[in-house]
C-alpha cells in the first residue's frame, strides 16, 4: 500500500476514536504554519544546508557532513517516536533503503527526541538507518523548520500522555516540520519536500528520484 494510502488509514482511525473537537484543535498546527508562511521561509532547492553535530542512537556524535563526502543525503524531519504518521513514514524509507544506498546514497532521520528513544523505535522498526537527535532543534531552526507547540495542541498532548519534555530533554515544546530533503556532496539542497499538515507526506519515490539524479550525475 502507498504511503499517503497508510496515512491516510491513519486519519480515519482516529477519527473514529476521538471527538470532531479534538481533531480541530489538532488540525490547528497546519493552519498556523501556514499563516506563518513556514513553507516560503524554509531552506529551499538551490540553498546551502546547515550541518550539525548530532548524537546517534547509541550516544555517538555523527556530523552529516562526513556522509556528504559519501553521496548525496536524504534527511527526513519527524516529530517523534509517538506519532503514528511518522512511523509509517520512517517505515516506507526503510523500504527503499537499500534502493539509495544503490544510488550511492545515505539516509539519515532527524528529530529533537532523545536518542534513547530512538534507539527503542529503531529496534522496534527495524530501522537500517541513521536517527539522530537534533537537540534544542538547532538543525531545524536553521532550516526554518521548527515551531512550538501551540498551547491548545500541548494541552491535548499532555491529556494524552505524550510529554515532549520527556521525550525531547532540553528540545521540549518544540518540533520540526515534517520534511524531506536531498542534500548533494556539494551541500546544496537538490529537493526540499516540506509538509506543513502532519498527516500528507510527498511520495518517498520522488525523493529517491532527486538523489538517483544525483547519483547519476
Amino acid at each position: 500500500m502507498a504511503l499517503q494510502k497508510r496515512l491516510d488509514a491513519v486519519s480515519r482511525r482516529l477519527e473514529s476514536q476521538l471527538p470532531r473537537e479534538i481533531i480541530a484543535v489538532m488540525d490547528t498546527v497546519a493552519t498556523q504554519l501556514r499563516l506563518a508562511d513556514v513553507q516560503g521561509k524554509a531552506a529551499r532547492q538551490g540553498a546551502y544546508a546547515p550541518m550539525f553535530s548530532m548524537r546517534d542512537m547509541l550516544g555517538n556524535v555523527i556530523n552529516p557532513v562526513d556522509r556528504l563526502l559519501q553521496g548525496p543525503v536524504l534527511i527526513s524531519f519527524f516529530r517523534g517516536k509517538w506519532c503514528r504518521y511518522c512511523i509509517e513514514e520512517l517505515l516506507e524509507l526503510n523500504v527503499l533503503a537499500a534502493q539509495v544506498r544503490q544510488a550511492g546514497g545515505s539516509i539519515i532521520a532527524v528529530t529533537p527526541q532523545l536518542p534513547r528513544f530512538n534507539r527503542a523505535m529503531a529496534y522496534e522498526c527495524s530501522l537500517g538507518f541513521d536517527v539522530l537527535t537534533d537537540t534544542g532543534c538547532r538543525m531545524a531552526s536553521a532550516m526554518g523548520l521548527a515551531y512550538q507547540v501551540p498551547p491548545a495542541v500541548k494541552n491535548l498532548f499532555v491529556h494524552f500522555g505524550i510529554d515532549l519534555a520527556r521525550y525531547n530533554g532540553a528540545s521540549g515544546w518544540h518540533l520540526p516540520v515534517t520534511s524531506r530533503y536531498v542534500v548533494g556532496t556539494d551541500g546544496r539542497i537538490a529537493c526540499a519536500h516540506i509538509d506543513l499538515d502532519y498527516s500528507r507526506r510527498t511520495p518517498p519515490e520522488e525523493t529517491l528520484g532527486v538523489l538517483r539524479s544525483l547519483g547519476a550525475a
